[in-house]
């Protein structure tokens, strides 16, 4: 992992972080809750307003942790919309578009030559089917005579 990267090992330690901030919310404010039961004379009231106090307050810590991780990230990570990149973005599309105009009258020289094919030889079957009608005609003839 290197140091430029961030890498694992940043993302565990905030990790950690996270957690042992709010084990020691709900750890606080459990054991204060315990303490000012006993000089007061209250338990268990204290003990489980200030541990779900505790609760919150360790769940606000790890929203804030998110948050500020959120907001390092977003400094970190480029902007995929940068005016620079959408430029590159555009010409690359402008070139695929060309090569794309390229490929569409290619792929229409091929299905004209191909029609023309395809005539050319039904005319040649209708002269073979004329000619055979033909020789026939003539063999009938011959034979009538």
């Amino acid at each position: 992992m290197t140091k430029s990267s961030g890498g694992g090992f940043n993302a565990l330690g905030r990790a950690l972080t996270m957690g042992l901030n709010m084990a020691a919310a709900i750890a606080a404010g459990y054991y204060l809750g315990r303490f000012l039961d006993g000089r007061l004379g209250t338990s268990p009231r204290l003990t489980l307003l200030f541990f779900i106090f505790g609760v919150g307050v360790g769940m606000w810590l790890m929203y804030r942790s998110a948050l500020s991780q959120t907001k390092d990230l977003k400094r970190t990570t480029p902007n995929p919309y940068s005016r620079k990149d959408n430029a590159q973005r555009l010409e690359k599309l402008e070139i695929a578009r060309e090569q794309l105009k390229e490929v569409q009258a290619l792929q229409q020289s091929y299905i004209q030559k191909e029609q023309e094919t395809i005539q050319e030889m039904r005319s040649m079957q209708e002269l073979a089917d004329f000619q055979e009608d033909n020789e026939d005609l003539t063999d009938f003839q011959e034979d009538k005579n």
